[in-house]
């Protein structure tokens, strides 16, 4: 009898025999696809092989090693950037979901209940997911896509939901199930079905044609894999139906019929939205901190973000997102020019008295309209990277590639030049508004226009300027104005670019070896 023989029970052969020992799962043998192809087959006769449930009954592996061995037939685990995750196929449906998900657990329980008649223990649970999260940390990692993709060969993707992708070529698209990309689970969007027309999204955007075409822009580009992205940032008066159009466009970009949240308490609570949405919308905002600001430049452009990992001292967690952003609120809440300058801003009109529509006969109507538009926005994305490649332009504006691709799909309905003309005109108000609201910007201006056309001092100059400015308009006091010189001077570097845009240029020079760098505003 081999030594390493483990016996039935205590009462040796009479009661039984022996048994030899239980093959617990070895998560390294997993990892080539030859240790893949022997645990499915090792796993696909447990019903006639009951090795398992039988040591399981004996005692020889515990509730958690058996759990485990019930979830691993329907699992394959991997990490994505050291984040352990389960690829489940469950009932004839596959999904992508961290270890820890409700849904998980929720298997991990129903599999013990049916093959033990009894619930599985908190702790026999938590030790379950702790072999599934080593097995996922061991395991080869993947990088998973969120609604859009580009393969190596460059070909574009587009997750519809429910394992459907949309894909493009020759100035069309279909809609299938392989793409070599695998995506995170994400909402269903409207499947694109009848004649292609994007222009009925018009009915439900009551904008100048002007405002459309930046939407239109905005929403394709949002739904391709290039970015950086433009924020969109819409604004109105009561009445204007924002959230309507905001939810309306989430819809057809992120399957969710909202009109987005609040903003985010914390920078760490937006990193975990854009985890999980592809895009983020912001509902009814009212203010934006300068941090906020700062993180949606670096989320619309591209952003990462390392720090330590929860419950440990020296592990590191890096999220990198770049994602589409929209903001609804009834006044431009964009007040630094850093955010002005990737952004669109885009009046809605008030809806006109007498033109009201139940929300019910609203929604009804655009869920009807819904297919075909959102056929007449693939369609527009086909025929736009067919365009892409050979549409150039002798100087484009920031935002270079949302502009290039605005080009791209701008002989679908507009005339050439269009786009740069809107853009333009869409950032010098952007410019203007930023100035008008600023006060050390309506300070510059007045000095500018008092010493006929030009001033020059230092900051500290200037800082007493502003101090006179706002003692005229009985403030003595301003929480957006700076308080020190060199804050000031920073201020001002950040008006710079949307100075330059109202025809003031600003420039620096030291004159003399110890005197201090004078600050010099000139009308162009």
């Amino acid at each position: 009898m081999a030594s390493d023989d483990i016996r039935r029970d205590g009462k040796g052969d009479e009661a039984g025999g022996w048994y030899p020992p239980v093959p617990l799962h070895n998560a390294h043998d997993d990892h080539s696809e030859h240790g893949r192809k022997h645990k499915r087959e090792r796993y696909r006769h447990r019903e006639h092989d009951c090795s398992d449930h039988r040591a399981w009954q004996l005692g020889f592996i515990g509730d958690a090693d058996y759990a485990f061995l019930l979830v691993s037939v329907y699992v394959t685990c991997f990490n994505e950037g050291g984040r352990p995750i389960v690829e489940l196929s469950w009932k004839n449906q596959s999904m992508l979901l961290p270890i820890g998900d409700r849904r998980l657990i929720a298997i991990i329980d129903e599999l013990f209940w049916a093959h033990t008649d009894r619930h599985l223990t908190s702790a026999g649970r938590y030790g379950a997911l702790r072999l599934l999260t080593n097995e996922a940390v061991m395991a080869p990692a993947r990088v998973l896509a969120l609604r859009t993709a580009l393969t190596v060969d460059g070909e574009v993707g587009i997750d519809i939901g429910r394992g459907r992708v949309v894909t493009f070529g020759g100035g069309s698209f279909t809609i299938g199930r392989e793409f070599p990309v695998t995506f995170r689970v994400a909402a269903s969007l409207p499947t694109p079905a009848g004649v292609p027309d994007l222009m009925r999204l018009r009915d439900y955007i009551n904008v100048e044609d002007e405002g459309f075409q930046l939407i239109v822009a905005w929403l394709t580009f949002a739904l391709l894999p290039f970015g950086p992205y433009p924020v969109l940032h819409l604004i109105g008066e009561h009445g204007s139906a924002k959230s309507t159009v905001s939810r309306f466009l989430r819809y057809l970009l992120d399957g969710r019929f909202s009109p987005g949240g609040g903003l985010p308490d914390s920078m760490r609570d937006f990193d975990v939205y854009a985890r999980h949405r592809h895009g983020l919308f912001f509902e009814n905002v009212s203010f934006l901190p300068d941090t906020v600001s700062d993180k949606i430049c670096r989320m619309a452009t591209g952003s990462e973000d390392e720090r330590r990992a929860n419950y440990t001292d020296g592990d590191l967690v890096t999220f990198e997102a770049r994602r589409p952003i929209l903001i609804n609120s009834i006044t431009n809440v964009i007040t630094r020019s850093d955010l002005a300058s990737r952004a669109l801003v885009v009046e809605l009109k008030p809806i006109e008295k007498g033109r009201y529509r139940s929300e019910s006969e609203l929604h009804a109507a655009f869920m009807r309209d819904a297919p075909q538009i959102m056929s007449g926005v693939m369609q527009i994305i086909a025929e736009g990277l067919i365009n892409r490649s050979r549409t150039t332009a002798a100087k484009l504006p920031r935002m270079a590639d949302f502009a290039h691709w605005a080009l791209a799909i701008e002989a679908t309905f507009w005339t050439p030049g269009s786009f740069i003309a809107a853009f333009e005109r869409n950032h010098e108000a952007s410019a203007s508004d930023i100035l008008d609201d600023d006060e050390v910007g309506q300070v510059i201006f007045a000095l500018v226009n008092r010493n006929g056309g030009r001033w020059q001092g230092t900051a500290s100059d200037l800082l007493v300027e502003v101090g006179l400015h706002l003692q005229e308009k009985g403030h003595s006091r301003h929480s957006g104005v700076p308080r020190q010189p060199r804050s000031l001077s920073e201020h001002v570097t950040r008006l710079t670019p949307d100075l330059r845009k109202r025809g003031i240029t600003v420039s620096r020079m030291r004159v003399g070896a110890e005197s201090a760098k004078q600050i010099t505003f000139e009308r162009i």
